[in-house]
């Protein structure tokens, strides 16, 4: 009577096993896949809604988290692109006198482009990107170093004032 009693179902270890690698799976899907196009894209859609000018961040202090680890050593241009709209061309002109860097990052949070001071010297940036191996939108993010002083500070300003990152056809029909 008492084995009649006890009916319920026990999983044997081997469905447990299953149970928990599938759970294993979909949370790294999750965390590897998903999250980051989830937060790429939304730094896309507020660098775009800058239209065809690069967003300028004001100055980084210890109250903003909108980049991670910002550095308050550091003023950011963001400026998002969808190679859909045609190639997209970015331009650099003048020197700085400290370090800077463009990152190209496509939709998927992959860096397929760096440049930087150290690589370019003085010559200036005159670039156009036609084509990405995985996405076609994505983010390009350029860093420049302002130092201590606010005479650096101003410098730097004026430096990446100095972006421009558009469609090729808009360039030639501002030009």
């Amino acid at each position: 009577m008492r084995r009649s009693l006890d009916r319920r179902k026990t999983w044997p270890w081997q469905r447990h096993l299953l149970l928990a690698v599938l759970l294993a799976a979909s949370l790294h899907l999750l965390a590897v896949f998903l999250i980051p196009r989830l937060i790429m894209n939304r730094v896309i859609a507020t660098a775009a809604a800058e239209g065809a000018r690069p967003y300028l961040p004001p100055p980084i202090d210890h109250t903003h988290r909108r980049v991670v680890m910002p550095s308050p050593d550091l003023l950011y241009a963001v400026c998002a692109y969808d190679l859909a709209d045609g190639p997209l061309q970015i331009k650099l002109n003048g020197s700085y006198p400290r370090y800077w860097s463009i990152a190209l990052y496509n939709s998927n949070s992959d860096n397929f482009l760096t440049i930087s001071s150290d690589a370019i010297g003085e010559r200036g940036v005159d670039i156009t990107i036609d084509e990405t191996r995985s996405t076609r939108q994505g983010l390009l993010l350029m860093r420049v170093m302002t130092g201590a002083s606010p005479q650096w500070l101003a410098e730097a300003e004026a430096f990446r004032k100095q972006l421009v990152c558009r469609p090729v056809a808009q360039l030639t029909n501002v030009n």
